[in-house]
């Protein structure tokens, strides 16, 4: 499986002792079908995640949030972007995540 063997071989990389893996998404969340897709990669990723000792920094309930989808992202036709306010949500939890002390960098 194709997400087994890139944790796996993310592991190996020298770079930090703790390996962390950034979450996002886009925009089509909102549709059902993907949002059921979206909801088994996440269960997957986790999965993997857990097996490899790779913290993840899941931003989904920051940006799953239906009255602000159009304060999250550009319009479809723009695939999803984030919008300067969607960006400072996905900065912001970064920096939370952070600030808990659990991240390396180099």
């Amino acid at each position: 499986d194709i997400i087994d063997f890139s944790m796996q071989r993310f592991v190996g990389i020298n770079a930090t002792k703790k390996k962390s893996i950034l979450l996002q998404y886009d925009s089509w969340i909102f549709s059902e079908r993907d949002l059921e897709r979206t909801n088994e990669r996440r269960k997957l990723i986790t999965k993997y995640g857990e097996k490899y000792n790779i913290e993840m920094i899941d931003l989904f309930d920051q940006v799953y949030v239906p009255e602000k989808r159009d304060e999250l992202w550009f319009s479809y036709k723009d695939f999803g972007h984030h919008t300067p306010y969607g960006n400072r949500v996905v900065c912001d939890e970064v920096l939370k995540w952070l600030d808990r002390g659990t991240s390396q960098i180099m």
